[in-house]
């Protein structure tokens, strides 16, 4: 099952709002990181990969999406295109 179809589960499941922002997160509390699985990764694949202190949650990611809603504004447009005179300088 991808990681798509099991937050649409969650969300049914939970009663929640469905507006495409829920996301599984791979959680690894003795490294300190987090990784949000993609809509089409298979969370079994990725359950076998992890140890027996991670787990999975299940939360909001409202960047999910926001390249695609507006391409325009999104980190990667606005930092690949600033003139370098407009960056602020550094002090030292």
């Amino acid at each position: 099952m991808r990681a798509r179809d099991v937050c649409q589960l969650l969300v049914y499941k939970s009663h929640c709002l469905d507006d495409n922002s829920w996301s599984l997160v791979e959680h690894h509390p003795l490294l300190g990181l987090e990784r949000c699985l993609e809509d089409h990764e298979l969370v079994v694949q990725v359950q076998a990969s992890m140890t027996s202190d991670s787990k999975f949650l299940f939360r909001k990611n409202y960047a999910k999406y926001e390249f695609f809603r507006n391409p325009l504004v999104s980190p990667l447009s606005t930092r690949a295109h600033t003139p370098l005179h407009t960056l602020p300088e550094v002090i030292q």
